[in-house]
């Protein structure tokens, strides 16, 4: 009887402490919802102040040379993507019209596959060399896997076979058409040929002037010997400003060439 009126003293004094702490926090409570009161008219007093000093930046407030720099950081991996732009408003094809830095690049990036969605073209070159009015370039091109009608066209044929007959016998098919100098008939092959022919030509200029304004130059050759069209080796500098060159191959893409510094001989030079 003793022990169980003991514990029934401890448990009253623990519910006594219990009631007293929650007496406490009530209070406590009523307080903090008084100081809340004080503070909240101050705090929506200094927030409608806010908005109404704050002041709203829309894209018309930003300066030309800001929307400039933005356009710049926009193309950095399209540049066509700027043609796109002019169309936006007639105050981006100002800004874009009027700021030459816009256009000193030159993205030729064809697809791998010679008749995939087909881009660069002769007239964005052409737009690109005038629109820039003398500054120097940095060029970037990204030739197809195969830019000769027969490479591709046989190409093509193994790629379809390869899975009828097997890796090595299409291997073997490859080589032999390559020695029967299969042609190609098709004429869209060759009219898509024409019209990266046209492009870089334009690019490279009638008389191979265009050269002189190459400050850097990134170049991805196709798997056949079409690149030679493009890059051939003279002991003349033809591109005096030339101050990076980067040549791979799509076969080896570990075989690449980078120069951050390049020496005046030999430099890439162009026949046509």
């Amino acid at each position: 009887m003793e022990n169980t009126r003991l514990l029934l003293e401890q448990c009253q004094q623990r519910a006594d402490d219990l009631e007293r702490q929650l007496l406490d926090t009530k209070s406590r409570c009523v307080s903090l919802a008084r100081e809340l009161q004080e503070y909240s008219p101050q705090s929506w007093q200094l927030s409608d102040q806010y908005k109404v000093s704050r002041h709203k930046t829309s894209l018309e407030d930003l300066p030309d040379k800001l929307i400039c720099e933005i356009f710049e950081y926009a193309t950095l991996l399209c540049h066509p993507f700027i043609r796109s732009l002019l169309l936006v408003c007639r105050r981006f094809h100002r800004i874009i019209m009027s700021a030459s830095s816009l256009w000193t690049r030159i993205d030729l990036l064809f697809p791998k596959d010679l008749m995939d969605c087909f881009s660069p073209t002769k007239e964005y070159v052409v737009t690109c060399l005038e629109r820039s009015r003398g500054r120097l370039l940095d060029i970037t091109i990204r030739f197809p896997q195969y830019i000769i009608a027969e490479n591709y066209t046989i190409n093509q044929v193994a790629v379809e076979m390869t899975p009828v007959i097997g890796q090595d016998a299409s291997m073997d098919l490859r080589r032999t058409l390559f020695d029967l100098s299969w042609g190609c008939t098709s004429s869209l092959v060759h009219k898509r040929i024409a019209l990266i022919q046209t492009a870089t030509k334009a690019l490279i200029g009638s008389k191979g002037e265009h050269i002189l304004r190459w400050a850097s130059l990134s170049v991805t050759l196709s798997e056949d010997d079409w690149g030679n069209f493009f890059l051939g080796y003279s002991e003349e500098d033809p591109a005096p400003e030339l101050q990076r060159l980067e040549i791979s191959n799509l076969r080896f893409s570990g075989e690449w060439y980078q120069s951050d510094d390049c020496p005046p001989h030999p430099m890439p030079n162009c026949s046509h």
